[in-house]
Formats: C-alpha cells, sequence, structure tokens
C-alpha cells in the first residue's frame, strides 16, 4: 500500500501532469534498482492490480497513465487512492 500512497500524494502535488509525466510515475513508483526486471515486472502487475481494484473495482483496465490523465475530476482519484 505503500506505493498507493505515493501516487495519490504525487497526483496531489501536481494534477495537470502530461501523459509521459504519468507514465514515469506510475512505473517508477514501484520500480527497484535492487530486484531484477522480473520481480520489477511483478510489482508493477501487483501495484496496477491495486490502483485498477481502488478506481474501477476490476484487476485491470485502460493503460494508467492515460487513464488517470483522462480523468476530469482529479479529486475524486485522490479520494479513491486514499486507503
Amino acid at each position: 500500500m505503500i506505493s498507493i500512497h505515493k501516487l495519490k500524494d504525487k497526483l496531489e502535488e501536481n494534477s495537470n501532469r502530461d501523459i509521459s509525466e504519468l507514465n514515469e510515475l506510475v512505473y517508477g513508483i514501484v520500480k527497484d534498482e535492487s530486484p531484477d526486471m522480473k520481480e520489477n515486472a511483478k510489482r508493477q502487475r501487483e501495484f496496477f492490480k491495486v490502483t485498477y481494484n481502488l478506481l474501477i473495482g476490476r484487476d485491470t483496465g485502460p493503460r494508467l497513465a492515460t487513464f488517470l490523465w483522462s480523468i476530469d475530476d482529479k479529486d475524486k482519484v485522490v479520494e479513491l487512492l486514499d486507503v
């Protein structure tokens, strides 16, 4: 859940990010330099699964950065991520 808190905090800091910034954010939040790429991919999948469940009640969804960028009510996203 630490990753969800980081995402929420970063979105609160600047909700007007462009898609490339959001893409770097959502992939970078759970990336750790110590595990290998396979472990990072596993962490990212789990992070996306939890995030999608909080936002839309499903395990998967559209590309997360594009989805976050397209939502008009940024405050609602932050509220949904407040766990």
